[in-house]
């Protein structure tokens, strides 16, 4: 298969690799999976117990070993789940409610939380699963080159090249049944171009192509589609740096962004939305019909040039002003949106020069510090959280506006944080909904973001091969055993 980007460490807590959880998940597993219908079920777990509001115990299956034959034991997974929540962890902001992780014996883990957290059901599916004993003799080199991991999945690593790629062999005591490839090799390659190319020519059988539309034709493939997803392309506009800072600014912006005329450019490749949480987060949190009369009652930003003007001229800067907006030269269609976004604000003085620089550099810009992140454009995944707290917890809680967090906007309120924590402590619908109107209701008035269009995942499958279940939720499980040899 052939990844766009790289990756450094086979350690997904100490990542920032768009990549890394693609990558991991065929060797390393989760403790708890998210099925096809969206619903959480046991993978590593064969039952979980919630005996109040803040206890959560977890019990094993039987019989599953690391590769190296040794048992996997409660211990390993407290071990696991406390890595992954560890300050210097990029999964610490999911573990933010955990008071306790411990084993109670060698087959039940006990996790005990601080308050009640409507989303921490999901957390265990984040959570890398390793074995101690090995993380710990080897400390900071774990998952490194050379080092690499041990865990339980269907694959073991062989090799991991950093600038390369990694090479896996098959896990022939695998406790859920003989996986079918015997070897998955997996090459980092520059770009979708570069990809779409190497899958032409035969050196390919599998990749993820964000630029659905470019990569087809480059490449002769029909691509699969996961369907829409609870995934989004959201401007932010940094609420502490000048111009973005004048709110007059910000609903100028929201008001000229031209949805519509972007999905254009982009092919019809994707659907425009102006939902900060996407409609499909609320399913199973709140009945649709409520969810959907609690966004008609909002503030609406609709293509709207008059108003646009209207309110840049209650701004201090009326003639409109320049910025520059960088894309990673990963995804053309990243460029393409940019495009497309700066010539509708050009419409009411607001010159956006689109910059395309290395991926490196535009994740460095994403989680480096806020000073340099005036305006930007980012793809939300909503991972393996379609819960409507994963887009708050993101993009609006203050705690998440530092270097390395992923709050771009620096927006910092403290009725926002209030609410933000107060729609996980209740699992009760008619109260979360309460609360999400209040925080969405705020959050439109000042209009830190922008969604834009919704997305779509894809995977490109040479003739050999089909995959008949393909959704979004792949990146963190062990995807390849979904793939079958065509008839």
């Amino acid at each position: 298969m052939g990844l766009t980007g790289t990756v450094s460490t086979l350690d997904d807590t100490a990542s920032t690799s768009s990549v890394g959880f693609t990558v991991t998940s065929l060797g390393v597993e989760r403790l708890m999976r998210v099925a096809p219908d969206g619903e959480v079920e046991p993978h590593l777990a064969k039952a979980v117990e919630h005996p109040d509001a803040t206890t959560y115990l977890y019990t094993l299956r039987p019989g599953i070993t690391f590769w190296d034959g040794s048992p996997l034991t409660a211990d390993d997974v407290a071990f696991s789940m406390n890595h992954a929540r560890r300050a210097k962890s990029q999964l610490a902001s999911f573990f933010a409610s955990v008071q306790d992780i411990t084993a109670d014996d060698g087959d039940t883990v006990r996790v005990t939380l601080k308050h009640p957290d409507a989303s921490w059901k999901y957390t265990p599916t984040l959570a890398p699963v390793f074995q101690k004993a090995f993380a710990e003799k080897h400390g900071d080199s774990h998952g490194k080159p050379g080092v690499l991991v041990m865990g339980t999945g269907p694959w073991k690593f062989a090799d991991l090249a950093a600038t390369r790629g990694v090479e896996l062999v098959r896990n022939d005591n695998y406790w859920n049944g003989r996986p079918a490839f015997d070897q998955i090799k997996i090459e980092f390659l520059a770009d979708d171009t570069s990809a779409a190319f190497a899958f032409r020519a035969g050196e390919i059988d599998v990749a993820f192509p964000a630029d659905a539309r470019s990569y087809e034709s480059v490449s002769g493939a029909k691509l699969v589609s996961s369907g829409p997803t609870c995934s989004s392309m959201v401007m932010s506009m940094n609420t502490k740096l000048e111009p973005w800072s004048d709110v007059h600014v910000r609903r100028a912006v929201a008001h000229a962004v031209d949805r519509e005329g972007i999905v254009k450019a982009l092919g019809d490749d994707v659907t425009p939305t102006s939902r900060l949480i996407p409609r499909p987060m609320w399913d199973g949190a709140v009945p649709a019909a409520a969810a959907d009369k609690l966004y008609e009652s909002l503030p609406t930003y609709e293509y709207d040039l008059a108003k646009a003007r209207a309110e840049l001229a209650r701004s201090a800067y009326p003639g409109g002003f320049s910025a520059t907006i960088n894309a990673s030269s990963n995804v053309a269609e990243t460029s393409i949106a940019n495009q497309a976004l700066a010539a509708s604000l050009a419409k009411i003085g607001i010159r956006i020069a689109v910059k395309r620089v290395p991926n490196s550099q535009w994740l460095k810009q994403l989680y480096g510090p806020r000073a340099d992140i005036p305006v930007f454009t980012m793809p939300i995944g909503c991972g393996t959280v379609p819960d409507p707290s994963f887009y708050p917890g993101i993009l609006l809680d203050s705690a998440a506006a530092t270097e390395g967090g992923t709050n771009v906007a620096d927006y910092t309120k403290p009725e926002v944080d209030r609410l933000v924590r107060a729609g996980l402590r209740t699992d009760t619908p008619a109260k979360r909904l309460s609360i999400y109107r209040d925080l969405l209701h705020q959050v439109s008035e000042d209009v830190p973001y922008v969604p834009l269009y919704s997305l779509e995942g894809y995977v490109a499958l040479s003739e050999r091969f089909v995959w008949p279940e393909f959704d979004e939720m792949y990146s963190v499980q062990p995807w390849a055993l979904s793939i079958k040899a065509k008839a």
